[in-house]
């Protein structure tokens, strides 16, 4: 059912209906040069993630549910609980993109090396000494 749905969605989108949808580009440069270029394009029902560049070779997608943002001045005990699992976790070589059918509304966190970034895409202390 899912798919029918992301199938449904994309083909009205050919016809030019805009159902609404959220694109997060993340590029981080040193020197001019990119270290990290990643383009993610989410729409109901479909989401494509594109690694465009990125110096390690790779990109490192972690997912993680929307529910998990807050205010950034928001006191921790007014903060939504949620789970610091990520929905998915996947692995893109520069140049090469991939589509996901059928996920729940996200906040993509992208990095250039494997360490596991928590909801707040910020690496926790102990894993960034490493």
């Amino acid at each position: 059912m899912n798919k029918l749905i992301a199938l449904c969605c994309y083909a009205l989108s050919l016809y030019g209906c805009d159902l609404g949808g959220s694109t997060f580009v993340q590029r981080e440069q040193a020197g001019g040069i990119d270290r990290l270029h990643s383009r993610v394009v989410a729409n109901p029902g479909i989401a494509r993630f594109e690694c465009i560049d990125s110096a390690s070779g790779r990109c490192h997608y972690t997912l993680f549910d929307t529910s998990c943002q807050a205010a950034p001045s928001a006191l921790p005990t007014q903060r939504p609980a949620c789970g610091r699992e990520p929905l998915q976790r996947f692995v893109l070589d520069a140049g090469d993109d991939k589509r996901v059918a059928a996920l729940p509304a996200f906040r993509p966190c992208v990095r250039g090396d494997a360490k596991v970034p928590g909801p707040d895409c910020e690496v926790p202390v102990a894993l960034a000494a490493r």
